[in-house]
């Protein structure tokens, strides 16, 4: 299977921008054979949404507003790992979420954040109370959000659950809790050697300095793969039966080569 993964600076945001980034990345991603698009944690609104003098940006009908997405998935025939914040009007709280949409542009799942551990950046969001795993074409996938995978009794969980794979979405650069490859690898390892796709960003917003923040891919506890830099789409095989990678690093299309515009 091939996985892209959108390694991107959009923690400042606003939605509108990185929208329009998320969609090219998924073109581009798509047109490169990628079949699984994995975003970053509030890939959409940005990890500093709150905190940019700008009215919230917390979707009542996050459906609509992401109908490009939504579309996209549907006409490129691609799985959209998606992260935001998310108004659930069932509880009427607010959530940090990673969404599934499959390749027929709906939302099959949604995971949103158990841990919720950083008060300032985060006070505007509810932890969830599950961990979810969702069936992705006959294959399971484990979701976890940033933090969650800092707790190896998750990815202990996943596991039992009877997941194939765990993806992370995430804003989790060295320093922030501790090196988060540490904890990758625990997770992997207490899921029972589970691969697990980290999905990171980049850029500097707010003190967090995400240039140095990995994206990465672990199997049976141990770190296969990873990438740290500027903006760039991630590409690697993955053999969910076999549980391992098809290649021996990831194949990099950086933004800057490609000719786009991040500003």
């Amino acid at each position: 299977m091939q996985l892209a993964l959108l390694h991107f600076d959009l923690s400042s945001g606003p939605a509108n921008r990185n929208m329009a980034m998320i969609c090219q990345g998924i073109r581009i991603a798509a047109k490169h054979k990628a079949k699984w698009i994995i975003t970053p944690e509030m890939a959409l609104q940005g990890y500093f949404f709150t905190q940019m003098k700008r009215s919230p940006e917390i979707m009542e009908n996050m459906r609509s507003y992401i109908q490009p997405i939504l579309d996209l998935a549907r006409e490129l025939g691609v799985f959209v790992f998606l992260g935001c914040a998310e108004h659930d009007a069932t509880t009427d709280k607010n959530y940090n979420s990673c969404i599934v949409i499959d390749h027929t542009g709906h939302i099959i799942g949604r995971h949103d954040k158990v841990k919720v551990v950083h008060s300032k950046t985060e006070a505007w969001s509810t932890p969830g109370k599950d961990l979810t795993c969702v069936d992705c074409d006959s294959i399971s996938i484990g979701l976890l959000v940033c933090a969650d995978a800092w707790f190896g009794e998750n990815g202990e969980e996943l596991g039992k659950m009877g997941a194939d794979a765990i993806i992370v979405i995430a804003a989790w650069p060295p320093g922030c809790g501790g090196p988060p490859e540490v904890a990758w690898e625990r997770c992997s390892e207490r899921s029972g050697g589970l691969p697990l796709v980290v999905c990171n960003q980049t850029g500097k917003t707010n003190g967090l300095d995400c240039t140095i923040a990995k994206s990465a891919i672990v199997i049976d506890g141990v770190l296969q793969i990873q990438y740290e830099g500027e903006p760039a789409i991630l590409f690697a095989d993955l053999d969910f039966d076999e549980k391992n990678l098809k290649t021996q690093e990831f194949t990099v299309l950086k933004y800057a080569e490609l000719g786009a515009v991040l500003a």
